[in-house]
């Protein structure tokens, strides 16, 4: 039986892949339309100094759904995924 979050995880899924902008890369990932992500960087142009509008932005975009995403239940398999990932990023930071 589905849980609250599921269903709500699945409303949420279909109202933002329906919009023009934006568009399903695959099961579980959602992207900007290229003109529109174009748009948005014009506003905020990538910067990598820690004090910048667009560091700080996409640090916090970053660390918001990263914990949504540790919320959710994962599978044995998952788990294992997940820990190989921390793994290769403890070893190979750039990943």
């Amino acid at each position: 039986m589905p849980t609250l979050d599921d269903i709500d995880r699945q409303q949420r899924w279909n109202y933002y892949q329906r919009l023009m902008f934006m568009r399903p890369v695959d099961h579980d990932r959602i992207v900007f339309h290229p003109l529109v992500r174009t748009l948005l960087l014009r506003q905020l142009p990538p910067d990598q100094e820690p004090e910048s509008d667009y560091y700080q932005t996409h640090t916090r975009l970053k660390d918001y759904f990263n914990a949504l995403t540790s919320k959710q239940k994962r599978s044995p398999s998952q788990e294992v995924v997940a820990e190989q990932a921390k793994s290769k990023r403890h070893i190979m930071p750039w990943l």
